[in-house]
C-alpha cells in the first residue's frame, strides 16, 4: 500500500486519516490529500512513504459526520487495504459491469 493509494482513499471518502508514526509523531492527510505531521520543526530525518509499513492502525475520521454514526473509525492495515482498492481508479467500472 503506498501513501499516494490513502491519499487517494481520504479525497474520495472526504474524511481525514490519522497514524502514529514508529517515531511517535502522528501523521495527518487531510481530505484534500495533504500529508501533515504538525509536530515537525524543521526536514524530517524520515520518509513517511518508507516509515508507512510499520504503521498498525489508521484513524478514519469524517470530515461531515452523518448523523447516528461514530464520528472516527479504526482501521487496521487489511481494512485500509480493502478501501484503497476500493477506491482505485477503475474499481467502480469493475463493479457497475452487469456480467
Amino acid at each position: 500500500m503506498k501513501l499516494a493509494e490513502i491519499r487517494r482513499v481520504a479525497i474520495r471518502k472526504h474524511a481525514r486519516i490519522r497514524f502514529r508514526l514508529p517515531n511517535g509523531l502522528e501523521c495527518t492527510i487531510t481530505e484534500g490529500g495533504v500529508v501533515k505531521i504538525p509536530e515537525l520543526k524543521s526536514v524530517p530525518d524520515f520518509n513517511v512513504e518508507t516509515v508507512l509499513p510499520s504503521v498498525g492502525t489508521f484513524q478514519l475520521e469524517p470530515v461531515v459526520v452523518e448523523s447516528g454514526r461514530s464520528r472516527t473509525q479504526a482501521l487496521s492495515v487489511s481494512e485500509l487495504e480493502k478501501l484503497v482498492a476500493a477506491t482505485a481508479p477503475g474499481a467502480a467500472a469493475a463493479h457497475d459491469h452487469d456480467e
